[in-house]
């Protein structure tokens, strides 16, 4: 459980500082160097967080599944910060795996799956994951196969969904399985619709959603094809008012509807407790919402997100700024 500051900062000095991460970044030259910031660092701890959850819940009645649609290079460099960081397919694989030795075989999930349709930033994943494999190995004697356990596609998810479902169906044939897919787009026209409706067709899917409420507030009344990316609601009233008036929690809010809506059965998401994740302008860029079919893992992922909302952008700030060891404490934001 993240309880303070000193939990919120040890997340970030082990993306950034920790010897493990440092090598992995250290693998390639290649760094996702657009949209990273002090705040981007809710979104990792919040994934990091629920990996740890939704393994414990589900390991042992399902093969477990996390697919990342937008897995980058890896790595980040945070914008106007000498520092740089791991991304949520490093944190996937390292926490992905969690040590148990009272029953000798460690908790993980079955596949990790990673698209990335950029040629250069999918060659740089490659080496940065075959380095974490590598160091899983070390620190848990777990063996993760390139090809095997992980699987990295040079794909873009919209165009690849439909193989990508038909390959996990074939692999699982008549066993149970469960996946846990990570939605992090950079601007909304990266994720169709169509591509999310095709994700949620499958049984048994937790979502983690970073909805890019800014983009669509800039991009949309410009956009010539609205019905390819947004969701039934958000298209009915983008045709009765321009999108640049509609509050930004009206639009993750109609989005996330529209996503429970398609699922048809019991399906629990934060609503009210979701992240929104700000500028330092105060304009939200994205909003941080997970749908999830367990009620109880919804409502402990609620802990870290009530505590992620409590810090502003000047709070992600001056976090990092510490961690750089330009600021020496944060007592008076906790």
């Amino acid at each position: 459980m993240v309880r303070g500051k000193k939990e919120i900062i040890d997340y970030v000095e082990e993306y950034t500082k920790s010897n493990d991460c440092e090598e992995i970044i250290n693998e390639s030259s290649i760094l996702n160097n657009i949209g990273f910031n002090s705040w981007s660092f809710k979104k990792l701890i919040f994934l990091d967080y629920y990996l740890k959850l939704y393994l414990t819940i589900l390991s042992n009645k399902s093969k477990c599944y996390f697919l990342d649609f937008f897995s980058g290079a890896g790595a980040n460099i945070i914008e106007g910060k000498n520092l740089k960081s791991v991304g949520s397919p490093i944190i996937s694989i390292l926490k992905g795996v969690i040590p148990n030795k009272s029953q000798g075989v460690n908790i993980r999930f079955h596949k990790w799956i990673f698209l990335e349709k950029n040629k250069d930033f999918y060659e740089a994943l490659k080496k940065r994951i075959e380095k974490t494999s590598k160091i899983v190995r070390k620190n848990t004697e777990e063996t993760l196969k390139i090809g095997t356990d992980i699987e990295i596609f040079n794909e873009d998810s919209n165009i690849f969904i439909n193989n990508l479902i038909e390959k996990i169906k074939r692999e699982c044939k008549n066993e149970r399985f469960s996946i846990l897919v990570f939605i992090d787009p950079y601007k909304f026209s990266e994720i169709e619709w169509d591509t999310v409706k095709r994700i949620l067709t499958m049984k048994y899917v937790d979502v983690i959603f970073n909805i890019p409420t800014n983009t669509f507030k800039r991009g949309v009344d410009k956009c010539n094809e609205k019905e390819k990316y947004l969701s039934p609601s958000l298209l009915k009233i983008c045709s009765q008012c321009s999108f640049s008036n509609i509050p930004d929690d009206e639009i993750s809010n109609l989005y996330a509807k529209d996503i429970v809506n398609i699922v048809g059965r019991s399906i629990c998401y934060l609503s009210n407790n979701s992240v929104s994740v700000k500028n330092n302008c105060n304009s939200e860029l994205y909003k941080i919402e997970l749908f999830s079919h367990h009620r109880r893992a919804v409502e402990i992922a609620e802990d870290i997100a009530k505590r992620l909302k409590r810090l502003d952008c000047k709070n992600m700030n001056e976090l990092v700024n510490q961690v750089l060891g330009k600021q020496t404490s944060l007592n008076k934001y906790f």
